[in-house]
């Protein structure tokens, strides 16, 4: 887009204003209006993507704490039996649970 800008000077000669017409104003009122959408827009993408990331390391995390908890009670059965406390069972009767 090409500008109609006007310079005033003060009396010294230096720059002290631009004028440009109103509807060339509107233009760039309105493009900088779609700039704030965009980045309106790209500021809550990121913040979503933060979130999405939080919830997939929380999944994780939990579903790792539920792979360890599984394990310790595994490992606690193990034990059990092998104090004679608990009678574990064998592999055919597991395959004949499912």
């Amino acid at each position: 887009m090409k500008l109609s800008l006007q310079y005033l000077n003060d009396n010294k000669g230096n720059i002290s204003a631009v004028q440009l017409p109103v509807t060339e104003w509107e233009k760039i009122v309105d493009k900088m209006k779609k700039y704030e959408q965009l980045l309106k827009i790209k500021s809550d993408l990121i913040e979503a993507f933060a979130d999405v990331k939080k919830m997939q390391k929380s999944k994780a995390t939990t579903s790792k704490a539920k792979v360890l908890e599984g394990l310790k009670e595994a490992v606690d059965q193990v034990n059990l039996a092998k104090r004679g406390k608990i009678k574990l069972k064998s592999a055919r009767q597991l395959l004949n649970e499912l």
